[in-house]
């Protein structure tokens, strides 16, 4: 098992990754997962449970703030589940990987 210092910090790297990512191209906010439905947004909204009281959270509101400003029509956009980004948002991460929000 990986200490939770250290999967912070790598949460945080990839985060930066992202956020250079997404700000040399904003259109990969608009892919969209071919099987799933998920939009970036959606795996973002998703991550939020898990990122919560840790050091990566900044990072990770720094990434929805590009994905947001890039392509906010994401938020109304349904997965296969008929779920919008809110929806993992808002739900406890033990819910929507239990397959019942």
């Amino acid at each position: 098992s990986i200490p939770m210092a250290e999967q912070t910090v790598e949460r945080q790297e990839l985060y930066n990754k992202a956020i250079q990512h997404l700000q040399s191209q904003p259109n990969a906010s608009k892919w969209k997962n071919p099987t799933t439905f998920s939009t970036p947004l959606h795996v973002a909204c998703r991550l939020i449970d898990v990122d919560q009281n840790q050091r990566s959270a900044k990072e990770l509101c720094a990434v929805m703030d590009l994905l947001l400003q890039s392509y906010p029509e994401a938020l109304q956009l349904k997965d296969a589940s008929g779920n919008i980004p809110l929806h993992y948002a808002i739900a406890p991460s033990t819910l929507w990987m239990a397959g019942v929000a």
